[in-house]
């Protein structure tokens, strides 16, 4: 991501068409007015501040983690704190800050529904055991050399069909790491290939929350935005595949 940010890294594939067509003047696609968020741009002469932005971000971190990663409450907190910001600032009518809000809810409604069928297919697969059944059946190509490179290749596998990313763990950590100790495989290495497999699921799959939240903030359908992931996250989980090769046998 670095090397993409600084154009280290060139436009690969739907994004470099992407990136054209915002160069030339229409940053949403078409058809994706319906997934773009309507930004009011009339401040009536109000200069907008940066503290209204970083308060807000920041008492939903210290909230969620007061009160022990429960991100509801940190997202409750954070939206009184923006309302009093607003009243304190008069920055908008009592009415017209409840009408925004409700927009916002709106806006996520669709994001939302396509979370919730993405976790209905998780709860599916760990149902039907589809994580155990996959880990039992590539479990003989498994060596203590080759076990961090399967075992990121299944679990990336397993990722963006389950859309569960780092739920993985729970299910895979029993299964692969017992394993690992009674091969004398590189256990940090092993973990990291999990850890890997799930950032790999988060970007690749078209209905897994980052990429829906993603999405919907810049103004696209979850499959134009995961389309433009895939070239760059293929290549950084081809040249993971071989780092774990390598390293594995060494």
């Amino acid at each position: 991501m670095p090397l993409v940010a600084l154009g280290w890294l060139p436009d690969i594939g739907p994004m470099k068409t992407a990136e054209a067509r915002a160069k030339a003047g229409q940053p949403v696609p078409d058809g994706g007015e319906e997934h773009a968020l309507q930004i009011d741009t009339n401040y009536d002469g109000q200069s907008p501040h940066l503290l209204n932005f970083l308060l807000p971000i920041a008492s939903l971190i210290v909230a969620t983690w007061y009160f022990d990663i429960d991100i509801l409450r940190g997202v409750i907190v954070a939206l009184a704190v923006t309302l009093v910001l607003i009243a304190v600032q008069r920055l908008l009518s009592f009415n017209d800050t409840f009408d925004t809000a409700l927009e916002g809810f709106k806006a996520m409604i669709m994001p939302l529904g396509t979370l919730v069928a993405g976790f209905s297919l998780k709860e599916v697969n760990d149902v039907l055991g589809l994580t155990e059944v996959v880990i039992q059946a590539v479990q003989p190509l498994m060596t203590a050399g080759l076990l961090p490179a399967v075992v990121f290749v299944t679990m990336a596998f397993l990722a963006v069909a389950t859309g569960s990313f780092w739920g993985l763990f729970a299910v895979a950590m029993p299964i692969v790491l017992p394993l690992a100790i009674s091969m004398d495989a590189n256990m940090p290495l092993v973990v990291g290939a999990l850890i890997s497999a799930s950032a790999f699921g988060s970007h690749a799959c078209f209905y897994g929350d980052s990429t829906v939240l993603s999405a919907q903030g810049s103004g696209c359908s979850p499959m134009a935005h995961a389309l433009t992931q895939i070239p760059y996250v293929l290549i950084a989980a081809a040249l993971a595949t071989g780092v774990f090769l390598l390293i594995g046998f060494l």
